[in-house]
C-alpha cells in the first residue's frame, strides 16, 4: 500500500504490504503503523486518520463500517471514495472486500484462453506442484471446482495455493473432471502457464485494468 499527503488528508492506495511511521499532516503529529494483506484477507482495518479509498474495479461488493455504525455499500469508480467526518481516538474503519474467483478473458495471443484470478492475484500452473500431472497431460483444460485457497510457503511466506479439478485435452464433457491441478500464485518460479483453454468463454470477464481501446 502506498500513501500520499493530499490536501491535508492521508490517501491510501492499494498495495501489497506497508508499514508507515510519520506525520499525517504538518500540524498533527501522530505515529501510524498499517499492515495490509488484501490479497489473502477479506477484511482491512485502518485507524485514526482521514481516509480516501481507491476501490479496485474487481471488488464489486465492498462494504464499509465505521465503529459500530450501520454498514454502507462502496462501489468502485474513477475517483477515490472519501470519508469526510471528524475523527476521535479509537475510531475504526473496516472494509469488507470479498474476493471470489474469476476467469479473466485473454486477448490477441491469448485469445480463447482465460486467466484465473482472486482479487488482484493471478494463479498459475507450476511444474513443482504438478510434475507428475504435466508429464502425462502437458495442457490440462478448464480448471473448475475451485475451493478456498490454502497456505503455501513454497513460493513465499504467507503465500496461497488452490487445488482445482480439470479435464485432460479432449476430455471436456466426457464425464466429471478427473485431474487434480494445483494452482499457485503467479510469482511461482516454476510457473509455466497463467492462461488456460476453457470451453465456455462466456464465463470469463474482461480485464478490469485494461481500457476498451486496448482490448481491440
Amino acid at each position: 500500500m502506498s500513501y500520499r499527503n493530499f490536501r491535508n488528508r492521508l490517501v491510501a492506495l492499494l498495495g501489497a504490504y506497508a508499514e508507515l511511521f510519520g506525520d499525517v499532516t504538518p500540524a498533527v503529529e501522530k505515529t501510524l503503523k498499517v499492515k495490509f494483506h488484501y490479497w489473502q484477507d477479506d477484511v482491512v482495518t485502518c485507524l485514526e486518520f482521514p481516509l480516501r479509498l481507491d476501490i479496485p474495479r474487481w471488488c464489486h461488493k465492498t462494504t464499509l463500517t465505521i465503529n459500530n455504525e450501520p454498514s454502507a455499500d462502496v462501489t468502485p469508480g474513477e475517483k477515490f471514495y472519501e470519508i469526510r467526518r471528524p475523527w476521535k481516538p479509537g475510531d475504526t474503519v473496516t472494509l469488507d472486500m470479498p474476493m471470489p474467483w474469476r476467469l479473466v478473458r485473454g486477448y490477441k495471443v491469448q485469445d480463447g484462453r482465460a486467466a484465473l484470478m482472486r482479487g488482484p492475484v493471478v494463479y498459475c500452473i507450476g511444474t513443482a506442484a504438478n510434475a507428475d500431472l504435466l508429464k502425462k497431460y502437458p495442457e490440462p483444460r478448464d480448471p473448475t471446482s475451485l475451493g478456498e485457497p490454502v497456505a503455501d510457503t513454497s513460493v513465499r511466506p504467507e503465500g496461497l495455493k488452490v487445488t482445482a479439478k480439470a479435464w485432460p485435452p479432449g476430455g471436456h464433457g466426457k464425464g466429471p473432471a478427473s485431474l487434480d491441478v494445483v494452482l499457485t500464485e503467479f510469482v511461482d518460479p516454476s510457473g509455466i502457464a497463467t492462461y488456460f483453454r476453457i470451453s465456455e468463454l462466456s464465463q470469463a470477464v474482461d480485464d478490469e485494468l485494461m481500457s476498451d481501446d486496448s482490448l481491440k
